[in-house]
């Protein structure tokens, strides 16, 4: 159970990188610009490839997570001894 746990705060730990990953990228291509001295401007448009791939991205990553727990092998041995008999 605990192997689990540590699994699954794993992937959310990954998955949370990455979405914040992805809005670095997005907010590093929204830099300034200097048009004079006395005046700057500040372009908030990002081009929508970039919200494509982040969306893209982080719904393979959801799923990857999502589809992580669903694999459990569960072995169940059983033993008798002599004094079962």
């Amino acid at each position: 159970m605990k192997q689990l746990m540590k699994t699954i705060a794993g992937k959310a730990f990954l998955t949370v990188l990455m979405l914040f990953t992805c809005v670095i990228s997005v907010l590093a291509q929204s830099s300034g610009t200097t048009t004079s001295t006395t005046r700057t401007e500040h372009s908030v448009s990002v081009q929508p490839w970039v919200w494509v791939v982040c969306a893209a991205v982080f719904i393979l990553i959801l799923v990857a997570v999502l589809r992580g727990g669903k694999s459990r092998d569960i072995t169940i041995t059983k033993t008798t001894t002599n004094s079962d008999i």
